[in-house]
């Protein structure tokens, strides 16, 4: 009777290499689920809105997208920059102490990212947010409006002195005051009020 021969042969380093690239993609997929989690329960998500300095010349308001991390263990912002570099690229700067610290308390410190690396993160989370799923939307909607607004104005040699338009301004503030809108305050349905009118806008 004639011996069954393998038909489909895998070279072992081949097996090797799809073996850890799906292993990498499943940690990786692991890894965002968990920092999406810790957005949902303990980030910020904001517009932030600046007055122009004295000192400009534009005058322009200064709008801005940022997403502030807050924790009393240390070792835990270690590690959501640690999975932020892993993965993003982001490299996060100091933590901050928020406020006064009792003696037998551990201070709040936070990790704050801005504009762009702030957009990156929320695009990368984005799949698994739950509760603030629609202000990672907007934020993400006028972060990504910002950086193509000023890449065009440089490409144009208009550069970044030249004051905006009202009808830019005015998007802007809306963003700004739809954002806002959906922050959780008071009873629950007011915020289940403000999801519906965002997802009807």
């Amino acid at each position: 009777m004639p011996s069954r021969t393998c038909q489909h042969h895998i070279e072992p380093a081949w097996l090797t290499r799809i073996i850890d690239h799906n292993h990498e993609q499943h940690r990786r997929a692991l890894d965002l689920a968990w920092l999406a989690g810790m957005v949902d329960g303990e980030a910020c998500i904001r517009i932030a809105r600046r007055a122009p300095s004295k000192s400009s010349a534009c005058g322009n308001p200064i709008f801005s997208v940022e997403i502030t991390l807050g924790q009393n263990c240390v070792d835990t912002l270690d590690h959501i920059r640690a999975l932020m570099e892993r993965h993003l690229g982001i490299v996060c700067g100091k933590l901050n102490v928020v406020g006064r610290v009792a003696p037998e308390k551990a201070p709040t410190q936070t990790l704050t990212l801005r504009s762009a690396m702030a957009v990156k993160l929320l695009r990368a989370v984005r799949p698994y947010l739950r509760r603030k799923d629609l202000e990672a939307d907007l934020a993400v909607r006028l972060g990504l409006h910002i950086q193509r607004v000023y890449a065009k104005r440089r490409a144009s040699g208009q550069g970044l002195k030249v004051p905006l338009s009202a009808r830019e301004i005015r998007f802007r503030e809306a963003c700004y005051r739809r954002l806002s809108a959906l922050k959780l305050r008071g009873p629950g349905c007011a915020y289940e009020g403000a999801r519906q009118c965002a997802r009807a806008s």
